[in-house]
């Protein structure tokens, strides 16, 4: 279990963390959601000890990282953004070394280390040089230095952003089996995810925690935040011809036209509001096919996490505490 209360940050007369509070249970997904530069890279380094915070407490399993740092690191392993591996190292020598560095014993490592690598698909390259791996398998190795300790809790930053839809399902279903599965202590895990992506906080979190400017703003379950994903009140558009030509022909179909850019040789992404309802998409379709501009995708746009943020502060919320949900 990893537990905050009140946690308090400050950098270079920069407040990165102000007053918060969350709980990550055993045996399930617990998501932080909040765009670039809303304080998730500094809540990680925090709750692993990268850094201390200035006031509150941080429990992992009931190990303090501030009283007891090193027996509670020892209960958290760290997937940061970026790929902090050894490049000229192989899968297994490289969390052969973490092991090292954590005092596990001989045995224990050789039996662990097969074992995780097994775990997230890296078993036939175990000892390919980590410099010679795409980054799906990067990532996947960064992720095995973080399950090598063996506890379970695991915190993980935007893991799979760069990954291709393939690459991305693979490391979902990884994380979703990973909350499941006993520890090697026979405890559920507490698993952490740190991400700007909503459709992803949406499918891998069972409680999720909204972040924005270092504050937890709101806490609610998926299923209360799956509306933030659709603006049905815009429609995104592409068609082929000219943007003049189609930024001319949606403004004539009554909609108010926000962006319109070639996406590609050819081919003009739209977005317009069109209003809540198939009304306003109806007269879109009608007035390209009068135009003879060939619609090659149309569907409700998807908001901007900025977006979502801004329209959950509108919202009224509970005390973002254990067992909070939006009102």
């Amino acid at each position: 279990m990893i537990q905050l209360q009140n946690v308090e940050l400050s950098q270079g007369g920069r407040r990165l963390l102000a007053d918060v509070s969350l709980t990550a249970a055993p045996g399930q997904v617990t998501v932080v959601l909040g765009p670039e530069g809303s304080g998730k890279t500094a809540l990680a380094d925090v709750i692993c000890g990268v850094t201390m915070p200035d006031s509150g407490s941080v429990l992992l399993d009931g190990a303090d990282i501030v009283k007891d740092p090193m027996a509670a690191r020892r209960r958290v392993g760290y997937m940061p953004h970026d790929t902090a591996v050894y490049r000229d190292m192989t899968p297994s020598g490289q969390l052969r070394f973490v092991g090292q560095v954590l005092e596990l014993s001989a045995r224990t490592l050789a039996d662990r280390v097969e074992k995780v690598l097994r775990r997230v698909g890296l078993g036939e390259v175990a000892n390919t040089p980590i410099r010679a791996l795409p980054r799906a398998l990067l990532q996947r190795v960064t992720l095995a230095q973080a399950l090598v300790s063996g506890t379970g809790n695991v915190v993980l930053v935007d893991p799979t952003e760069g990954l291709d839809a393939k690459q991305v399902f693979e490391l979902r279903a990884i994380l979703a089996q990973l909350a499941a599965e006993s520890a090697e202590n026979g405890e559920k895990p507490a698993v952490l995810l740190l991400t700007d992506n909503l459709t992803e906080a949406c499918q891998l979190g069972e409680k999720v925690y909204v972040l924005e400017e270092g504050r937890v703003v709101g806490c609610a379950a998926p299923k209360d935040l799956a509306w933030l994903e659709i603006d049905d009140e815009k429609t995104l558009l592409r068609a082929k011809g000219g943007a003049d030509s189609v930024r001319s022909c949606a403004e004539k179909a009554g909609a108010s036209v926000s962006e319109c850019v070639e996406e590609e040789p050819g081919i003009v992404r739209c977005v317009a509001e069109t209003g809540k309802g198939t009304e306003g998409r109806k007269a879109l379709f009608t007035a390209f096919a009068a135009a003879n501009l060939p619609i090659v995708e149309m569907r409700p746009a998807r908001r901007t996490m900025e977006e979502a943020v801004q329209l959950l502060k509108s919202e009224t919320w509970a005390t973002p505490s254990e067992g909070a949900e939006q009102k």
